[in-house]
């Protein structure tokens, strides 16, 4: 007796089983071969003309960039964000640094709350900065100004403000700015210079202090410019002036200056005062250095500034990671082009097969740039004495950062804007998503106060957008746009299912303002328009009475003051003459 691949056999009067011989008669292999890995495998060898070898490699090696840069588990409040790794040096593309895939915690609870309280916005701010560099340089990154302005929406100016302040508190803030020397700010300018005094060369330089030869050459020549000056006899605050250097450099050029003088260094000496017959040779390497520094490092126009922040954040992508990896480890040697052609179709294939679940509404998927938030659904509705911690919630994935965010930056940085735009994304992505924004999550989203979203919101809504926040379709807040909006358009001749549609709410919520409408607007015409009574009879508050009064028509107001006028005169009249 043969029970699939086994056979019943009776030797010696028991009763035992023995495998058959596997001729595959099921076709097995064939059906494990019937699986994405092996059909992605052979789409690369068919398009790009790889070898099976080569296809299966360059699988495995996608498939754990993928994995390991677009499938972060994130938890509520935490923001997934590509920042350049803590080992790459300064002076290098930015397309070609090599990128970590980071777990920021944007909102946390626990903490943000009380500083906001004690501290204001701007504390809370700097909170959020100190957290997120440290959470970066935790995870092997470095965050630079504009990385940081763009997650907490604000300004590379604010961040640079707020960096000297927590500095000057004594607070430990690492960027790629100051750690790498690349922005304005000094930090290992001091401990360069002296090193090469002490007899270091440009390769051990760079090695001990991550700084590019570019920096090194950058520093020498800002200090024989300065020490040129020193030894002429200018002042400290004469120097400054001239060239254009911070006090605090000046000062630690010249201290280092009085320093080696007196040790009579040679490096020093072989710097600023060349007497011997080479001399000139030497004056000429100094010239020289300051020179090529110079066209290295040619002031560069606002608009270039803009364009150059916007590449530092479009760069940050899979695919100028794997652009990356084709170029300096692969050994990839058909251009960068053609590589960029198969990494975009790679890509296009993984994503493919690799598709976003969505399990029993469980959110598992996330990408580069997006948000994982907690909102209350559509149809959780509030009820009196019903609070948030009693409120069904639902997490949400917002897209915190896009290509359109980072485009803005090549039109100037400009904060107001920026935030309006993310305001009317996170609530549209939320309420596609069955769910719902207070004000108090776009605050806290956006980093500002409430009182702030609620001049946005307006500025926003008076242009003719209705956005589908949770005191709009849950009738919470004070506006009466949404009402206004939905009683105009049934007052003009719309169906309800127009108006639900033009107005992004359900059918029910529309119906039910229609019928509070009329109740008020029946009671008005009886003559009953004392707002107390209004609110009594028809079991409204009297805030949203009052938003209906508003939305009578002005004939009907007017008409029903003339009859109250008009009755008080029969009533001052005597009834026997």
């Amino acid at each position: 007796m043969t029970i699939g691949v086994l056979k019943l056999v009776l030797k010696k009067g028991e009763l035992t089983m023995v495998k058959l011989p596997n001729h595959d008669s099921y076709g097995i292999k064939r059906l494990e071969s019937k699986n994405a890995k092996n059909a992605i495998i052979q789409k690369l060898a068919n398009d790009f003309n790889f070898t099976p070898i080569i296809a299966e490699a360059y699988y495995s090696q996608v498939s754990h960039y993928f994995s390991e840069h677009s499938n972060i588990k994130l938890s509520s409040g935490e923001i997934s964000y590509e920042g350049v790794s803590a080992d790459e040096p300064a002076g290098k593309h930015i397309r070609l640094t090599r990128k970590v895939t980071l777990k920021l915690l944007l909102m946390d609870i626990n903490t943000d709350f009380d500083v906001l309280a004690n501290f204001g916005l701007a504390g809370l701010r700097r909170h959020r900065l100190e957290r997120i560099t440290r959470q970066a340089y935790d995870q092997n990154a470095l965050l630079s100004y504009e990385d940081i302005a763009m997650i907490l929406t604000t300004s590379p100016a604010t961040i640079k403000r707020d960096v000297a302040l927590l500095k000057g508190q004594g607070k430990f803030i690492i960027t790629r700015g100051n750690k790498l020397d690349m922005g304005p700010g000094i930090s290992h300018k001091t401990s360069i210079i002296e090193l090469y005094f002490k007899g270091y060369t440009f390769t051990e330089i760079e090695t001990k202090t991550n700084h590019s030869e570019l920096s090194v050459k950058r520093y020498l020549a800002d200090f024989i410019q300065i020490a040129s000056l020193i030894k002429q006899k200018f002042t400290l605050n004469q120097i400054r002036l001239i060239a254009q250097k911070s006090d605090r450099l000046v000062r630690e050029y010249s201290q280092l200056y009085q320093y080696y003088s007196q040790q009579n260094n040679d490096r020093l000496i072989d710097l600023i005062t060349p007497k011997s017959p080479d001399g000139e040779a030497k004056k000429n390497l100094a010239f020289l250095l300051a020179e090529e520094v110079k066209i290295m490092s040619k002031p560069l126009t606002k608009a270039q500034i803009q364009n150059k922040k916007y590449h530092r954040l479009k760069d940050k992508s899979l695919e100028q990671h794997l652009l990356f990896r084709f170029l300096n480890n692969y050994g990839y040697d058909k251009g960068e082009i053609t590589a960029k052609a198969i990494i975009k179709d790679i890509l296009q294939v993984v994503d493919h097969y690799f598709l976003v679940t969505n399990d029993n509404k469980d959110i598992s998927h996330t990408q580069y740039g997006e948000l994982v938030w907690m909102a209350v659904p559509v149809d959780e509705f509030p009820k009196r004495g019903k609070s948030i911690a009693n409120t069904r919630l639902k997490p949400i994935v917002l897209s915190f950062i896009t290509d359109d965010d980072i485009s803005h930056i090549a039109l100037g940085f400009d904060s107001t804007s920026l935030r309006k735009k993310r305001l009317q994304r996170f609530v549209d992505q939320a309420f596609d998503q069955g769910a719902l924004l207070t004000q108090l999550d776009l605050a806290a989203l956006l980093g500002v106060c409430d009182a702030v979203v609620s001049i946005y919101v307006n500025e926003i809504q008076e242009n003719g957008k209705l956005l589908p926040t949770r005191g709009n379709i849950h009738d919470l807040s004070g506006a009466i746009t949404h009402k206004r909006e939905i009683i105009t358009l049934y007052l003009q001749g719309y169906f309800t299912p127009d108006i639900a549609l033009k107005t992004n709410h359900s059918k029910e919520d529309v119906d039910s303002y229609i019928k509070d409408y009329h109740k008020v607007e029946i009671l008005w015409q009886h003559n009953i328009t004392d707002l107390d009574e209004i609110s009594l009879l028809t079991r409204l508050s009297k805030r949203v009475a009052q938003q209906y009064i508003d939305l009578l028509p002005t004939k009907l107001k007017n008409s029903m003051s003339k009859n109250s006028e008009n009755e008080a005169e029969l009533t001052s009249q005597p009834l026997f003459p």
